[in-house]
C-alpha cells in the first residue's frame, strides 16, 4: 500500500522518533581542492584516493564540466509504501553526457569511500529524454574524458551512511573524528533534519564561525521552496542543489541559489526565501570562510 504524498505547506511526518538535536554539526577545518579525473576508473575511487592523498576525511565538488560514460540516476518520487515520506523514481539510464551543473559529496558507507551526487542533466536530442535534475548512482559513474573537478576537503569530521531512525533511511550522518574543534577550524559540516527551514538553520550555524560571509555547498531535498526570483515550487516532494554562489552573507542573511526537481519531473531554479524551504529528507551542508584556510 503506498503513502499519500505529503500535502504542500504542512510538516512531513516520517516513521520513526523525531530527532532531538535538528541541525548536528561540527566545526572543522576545510581547504580547497582539485582533482583530475582521468578517464574510465569510477569517480568514488578517483575522489577517495585523492581524499586521502590530501587527509580529507570528507569533501565536497562542483560539477562543472564533467563528461560522463553512460550511467544510470533516480528521480525524486511519491513513496511507494505506507512508511517513507518519499521514494525514489526506477531507475533512469544515460547515454555519454556532458554535466555543466552539480554537486559531488565524498563520504563514506561500509568501510569503503561513497558518493551522493545530485547533477542537473541536459537535453539529449539523440533519445528525446528532456532535461532533469537526478540522483546519480555513484558505482555507474566515471568520467569519459580526463577533466578536473573542483572543491572542498574536510579534516576534524566526516559523513558517513548509516541508518537515519526518524526517516528510516540510510543517511550520511555527522561524525566528529576528533574530540574538539581544531584550532584552525573555519568551517561547520551539518545536516538539516526533516522539516527544519534550510535558510534559517545555515544562517543561526554561521553565526558560530564568526567571521563574516561563508560559502554554502552541499545538496538535499525540501518540502516545497519559496524563491525571491522565481514561481515558488509547490510539489512536497524534491531534491535540490545549491548553486556556486550560495552563501551567508555577513549580516548574517541567506542567499542560497538553488537547482531542484519534484516528483513531476518539473525544475526549479532560484533563491531560497527565508522562512519557506523546509527540508524533506536531509539536507548536506558544509559552510566554510575560504580567506581562513
Amino acid at each position: 500500500m503506498s503513502r499519500p504524498p505529503p500535502k504542500p505547506g504542512a510538516p512531513v511526518q516520517h516513521p520513526g522518533p523525531i530527532a532531538t538535536d535538528r541541525t548536528p554539526h561540527a566545526y572543522c577545518h576545510a581547504f580547497p581542492m582539485t582533482v583530475e579525473i582521468p578517464a574510465g576508473q569510477p569517480l568514488t575511487q578517483v575522489l577517495g584516493k585523492a581524499a586521502e592523498a590530501h587527509g580529507a576525511e570528507t569533501g565536497f565538488f562542483y560539477i562543472d564540466g564533467l563528461d560522463l560514460a553512460p550511467f544510470t540516476y533516480v528521480s525524486p518520487a511519491v513513496s511507494p509504501d505506507d512508511r517513507h515520506a518519499a521514494w525514489y523514481s526506477d531507475e533512469r539510464h544515460r547515454q555519454a553526457t556532458r554535466i555543466t551543473d552539480g554537486i559531488v559529496v565524498l563520504g563514506h558507507k561500509e568501510g569503503d569511500w561513497f558518493l551522493h551526487i545530485h547533477a542537473e542533466l541536459p537535453e539529449d536530442p539523440e533519445t528525446g529524454q528532456p532535461c532533469d535534475l537526478g540522483h546519480l548512482l555513484p558505482h555507474t559513474v566515471m568520467a569519459s574524458k580526463p577533466c578536473r573537478l573542483h572543491g572542498v576537503g574536510v579534516k576534524g569530521a566526516a559523513f558517513v551512511a548509516a541508518f537515519e531512525p526518524e526517516t528510516e533511511f540510510t543517511l550520511f550522518r555527522l561524525y566528529k573524528t576528533r574530540d574538539s574543534a581544531p584550532s584552525d577550524a573555519n568551517a561547520i559540516l551539518t545536516t538539516i533534519a526533516p522539516n527544519e527551514d534550510v535558510c534559517h538553520a545555515l544562517s543561526r550555524l554561521s553565526s558560530g564561525l564568526d567571521q563574516g560571509e561563508a560559502k554554502v555547498i552541499g545538496l538535499g531535498s525540501l518540502i516545497t521552496a519559496a524563491f525571491h526570483d522565481a514561481p515558488p515550487m509547490t510539489s512536497p516532494i524534491s531534491e535540490i542543489f545549491f548553486g556556486k554562489q550560495a552563501q551567508i552573507n555577513a549580516d548574517g542573511t541567506a542567499h542560497l541559489p538553488v537547482k531542484c526537481a519534484n516528483a513531476a519531473r518539473d525544475l526549479h531554479f532560484g533563491c531560497l526565501k527565508p522562512g519557506a524551504a523546509p527540508s524533506l529528507i536531509t539536507v548536506e551542508t558544509l559552510i566554510w570562510t575560504p580567506g581562513l584556510t
